[in-house]
């Protein structure tokens, strides 16, 4: 009987996952045991962080073409499935083809919202690519994908030298006056005089409406 109570008091404690520190039968035999280890942070990444970084926007806007603002913001988002993930610093390098025009370094920083341009000074209508790698509160880092931006015309270089549209002087309006006396009679809606007419398409109009 003896036997009896004693290997269900050592199932009732297997079942509730308490630790045994002995459990010993009438024979002195010990019975096996089971650790319940709890999780102590989530899976090994070797130092990569199993986030993903999306909503990358420039200028709130995403791979914006024609930016006028020298000095573009950054905004991404990350998501994870770690219960509790804060992003803990982050790094931005902008590139333009292979060489990099602007590298934040590691910032301690939670903000991902509106992060303002710092490197060189941007070219008009020059693509520009750029990513981001975050780092959460353990160190793991995760990096992402590039997105793009190109600029607009910035300041007046870009016009340099361009020839604007505007009136030509004609030899028509040369300052020259001229007075014009006519008697005319209005037999439909409305009557128009032409003058100074060089050709169908060049002259000068006065027209009487009579509605």
């Amino acid at each position: 009987m003896k036997r009896f109570i004693s290997g269900v008091l050592c199932l009732t404690l297997l079942a509730t996952g308490l630790p045994l520190a002995s459990c010993k039968s009438e024979d002195g035999a010990a019975p096996s045991t089971t650790t319940n280890k709890q999780d102590q942070g989530g899976p090994m990444n070797n130092g990569k962080s199993n986030a993903t970084i999306y909503g990358m926007l420039t200028e709130d806007l995403k791979n914006p073409v024609g930016i006028d603002d020298s000095t573009p913001v950054f905004s991404w988002k990350v998501q994870s499935d770690e219960i509790g993930w804060l992003q803990s610093a982050y790094q931005i390098v902008v590139k333009n083809g292979e060489t990099t025009v602007w590298d934040s370094g590691k910032v301690d920083s939670g903000v991902s919202v509106g992060i303002e341009y710092a490197g060189e000074e941007l070219a008009s209508s020059t693509e520009y690519s750029w990513n981001v790698t975050v780092w959460d509160k353990k160190g793991n880092s995760k990096t992402s994908e590039s997105a793009t931006f190109e600029m607009g015309l910035l300041g007046s270089k870009p016009f340099k030298g361009a020839d604007w549209i505007s009136y030509a002087s004609s030899s028509l309006y040369s300052g020259t006056k001229y007075t014009i006396d006519f008697d005319f009679i209005i037999d439909r809606d409305n009557q128009g005089f032409c003058f100074g007419m060089s050709d169908s398409g060049t002259f000068v109009m006065w027209q009487v409406n009579t509605r």
